[in-house]
């Protein structure tokens, strides 16, 4: 039996955020137009976790009059393998047992290593009020892998956060807006549910409901990202 760590629902007080994003819009170039000179862009975002976003925004510049269609269908904007750990600095543990996969969180052995989740990141669209949120003005959405063709689901019905296996495209329960948070932390809220969370419960995984915006800081739905 693992050891339970408590979680309290302790806020943390707010810190400036810096990130910067640029504007991007990428558009196809459509079967009738002719003489189309493609022109790309790259942009950084640097997130507080230390990770950096590339973006690559291309058009078309036209010696037409048509009007370019927006691109369709979802695609990352990148993606990054990295370790996820809760505030308290306790893993999360994807385990196989009886044919499905449990999500436990716990402490790492002196010599176990953090496992990786692979975060695939999306433009949403929400819209973001905090500068260094987003980019283009919109929130970013994450997908989590820790396992290959795994995702992580939101299961709204049971409150709980579950490993499905499935091929993109993604449905829409597999996505989560990334909030950037203080002290180098970040938080998920699911996409289908605005104003739930992947938080800790009971040493698992759990959807959390926030009722009011000084919970939002509260420790238990509070994470880690980080390359090591």
């Amino acid at each position: 039996m693992k050891p339970k760590t408590k979680y309290s629902n302790n806020r943390i007080s707010t810190a400036k955020r810096k990130n910067t994003a640029s504007k991007a819009l990428c558009f196809k170039l459509g079967k009738s137009q002719q003489k189309a000179k493609e022109v790309c862009h790259v942009y950084f975002m640097k997130l507080r976790s230390g990770l950096t976003i590339k973006k690559e925004a291309c058009y078309f510049r036209r010696e037409t009059t048509k009007r370019p269609s927006l691109k369709t269908g979802i695609s990352p904007i990148t993606e990054a393998l990295t370790s996820l750990s809760t505030y308290n600095d306790q893993s999360i543990i994807f385990a196989l047992e009886d044919e499905s996969y449990e999500i436990y969180v716990a402490d790492l052995k002196k010599d176990e290593e953090k496992e990786k989740v692979l975060l695939s990141y999306y433009e949403s669209q929400r819209s973001s009020n905090v500068s260094g949120d987003g980019v283009d003005g919109k929130m970013l959405m994450v997908a989590l892998s820790p396992i290959k063709d795994f995702w992580l689901h939101a299961n709204n019905k049971e409150h709980s956060v579950e490993l499905h296996k499935c091929e993109k495209p993604l449905p829409d329960q597999a996505f989560f807006i990334l909030h950037n948070m203080p002290y180098n932390c970040v938080s998920f809220e699911c996409k289908t549910d605005p104003g739930v969370f992947i938080g800790i419960k009971d040493n698992h995984l759990a959807l959390i409901k926030v009722d009011c915006p000084e919970n939002l800081c509260s420790e238990n739905i509070l994470f880690k990202l980080s390359k090591t």
